[in-house]
């Protein structure tokens, strides 16, 4: 398929696809006689692997290790499981830390409110 409808497909611009292809996510294109770019259904699995991926937080550079390992023939849970676990417990502390912070803030707020005149105090 070309670049158009793999575009088309995937939900991805054709210069989105054209950089992961740039930065070794989505292999190069095979090029036919036409000079058109060519690409292959397991091109469109890729992209949507890279988006999913993407959306759980993974950094391009983290997709990229994690499909290079699996090109050089590592098992699918050996490289994804370790890196869902870290993912995981980055999200984690990421959520004790906003929770600290929430608390905090809400401490902060109830504080505040305290100092607020009563509206009877106000008018009379």
């Amino acid at each position: 398929m070309r670049i158009g409808e793999l575009a088309r497909r995937s939900g991805i611009r054709k210069s989105r696809i054209r950089f992961y292809e740039k930065h070794g996510l989505v292999q190069s294109a095979s090029r036919g006689e036409n000079g058109y770019r060519e690409y292959a259904p397991s091109d469109l699995e890729r992209l949507t692997t890279i988006l999913d991926a993407q959306e759980l937080g993974f950094t391009l550079a983290e997709i990229r290790e994690l499909t290079a390992q699996l090109s050089r023939g590592a098992a699918l849970p050996g490289v994804v499981v370790p890196a869902l676990e870290g993912k995981i417990a980055d999200l984690d502390a990421r959520i004790s830390a906003l929770t600290k912070v929430r608390q905090r803030m809400a401490t902060l707020l109830e504080e505040e409110r305290k100092c607020i005149p009563a509206e009877s105090d106000v008018s009379g």
